[in-house]
């Protein structure tokens, strides 16, 4: 018997008996596969293609906390994954990222309700407006966008009717936490970006 018909024989049929469930889902194997040939394609957006989704998913995945405190904090990453989409790769960009990440935050954390549209027009201005961003401190630009964020929702939220307290509480966390987020994380994650 030589090498390969052992391989073949032996290597091959434990492989095949490994991988077993994952021939169930041959679909998402290729799609998997195609994603990864496009990446490879597309070399100049391989960057792209690897934030874009990694920070959607971190940002989506930051307000999990919210399923064990009833309270929204502004401990998130949603804030940072808009505006450094936007800076990097355009305000359509930055806009669904902002959208799509706040969206999944929300439904996770199950706190998706009637007045979350002002969350989605906040984050949807921040997304445009952080793409207007020319160069120079990130840190200010992404302090600026989330003093913007907070200006533009907590009125939205009183409104809506939201007890102020809460939208008090959410304030003095969200600016504390992105100022050290904008300060500490975003400059070397737009290094990595660019």
């Amino acid at each position: 018997m030589n090498f390969l018909e052992w391989f073949d024989k032996e290597v091959w049929s434990e492989i095949k008996i490994a991988f077993k469930p994952l021939a169930k889902r041959k679909k998402a194997l290729a799609f998997l596969a195609f994603l990864v040939l496009v990446a490879l394609v597309l070399g100049r957006y391989n960057k792209a293609l690897l934030f874009i989704p990694g920070l959607t998913i971190l940002a989506s995945l930051s307000m999990i906390y919210n399923l064990f405190i009833r309270i929204s904090l502004g401990f998130e990453f949603i804030m940072l994954a808009t505006v450094l989409c936007s800076v990097v790769y355009g305000p359509i960009a930055g806009v669904c990222v902002g959208i799509t990440s706040l969206f999944f935050a929300e439904f996770i954390s199950t706190k998706l309700t009637y007045n979350t549209f002002v969350s989605f027009i906040g984050i949807a201005i921040v997304g445009f407006v952080a793409s207007f961003y020319t160069g120079g401190n990130i840190t200010m630009w992404g302090i600026a966008m989330t003093v913007l964020y907070d200006v533009i929702i907590i009125p939205g939220y009183l409104m809506t009717g939201s007890n102020p307290i809460k939208c008090f509480i959410y304030v003095v966390t969200h600016i504390p936490f992105n100022i050290w987020v904008f300060f500490v994380i975003a400059p070397r994650l737009l290094e990595a970006m660019l």
